[in-house]
């Protein structure tokens, strides 16, 4: 008897580490598109303050 239900604790604690690792695996790859999508929205700042910079020069130029 007391095998038996070491047994089904085990089964149990097996299902559990299961599903942790299942939800692991799946907030990893958010944490990695969320990273990606970070890294892509800092690109588009940059290229933005790149574009405004070069506005800027321009305008520098020909109001001299």
């Amino acid at each position: 008897e007391r095998h038996a239900a070491l047994r089904d604790q085990n089964t149990k604690l097996a299902g559990d580490v299961a599903e942790r690792d299942r939800r692991i695996a799946e907030l990893e790859g958010e944490l990695r598109r969320q990273h990606q999508t970070r890294r892509d929205v800092a690109q588009r700042i940059d290229d933005l303050v790149g574009q405004i910079d070069e506005l800027e020069g321009r305008l520098v130029a020909r109001a001299e």
